[in-house]
């Protein structure tokens, strides 16, 4: 079964079709098409526990194609080292931490945007 997969970046949307749920198949593509926008960037989601993991590997994606139903898009964001230090020049410290909501880190079709907590010192 296809899946089909956007990745944000700046804003942009970039749609990828990849015939199979083959989770090394989707990183490939992924992976490819982020590196081609900006080789230093971090390809992020957020799990089912509400914490951000970075795409670096197949295995990190098989969770979120487990979750992932019948024609849904999966929605990746792509964020550099520039998004992360001006999410955390936007918060005031609390704790000694900046806190940062990332909105669209990964979007599993109906079940709508997802945002999660980034904690940077």
């Amino acid at each position: 079964m296809a899946v089909n997969i956007k990745l944000k970046y700046k804003g942009v949307f970039h749609r990828l079709n990849v015939a199979s749920r083959d989770s090394d198949m989707v990183y490939s593509i992924v992976a490819s098409k982020a590196d081609s926008l900006h080789s230093k960037a971090t390809l992020i989601w957020k799990d089912s526990n509400g914490d951000l993991v970075a795409i670096s590997s197949p295995a990190d994606v098989v969770d979120v194609l487990i979750k992932l139903k019948k024609n849904q898009t999966l929605h990746f964001c792509l964020l550099d080292q520039e998004d992360l230090q001006d999410m955390a020049m936007q918060q005031p410290k609390k704790k000694g931490f900046f806190v940062k909501q990332i909105v669209a880190a990964v979007v599993l079709g109906a079940a709508g945007t997802v945002g999660a907590n980034l904690f940077m010192p």
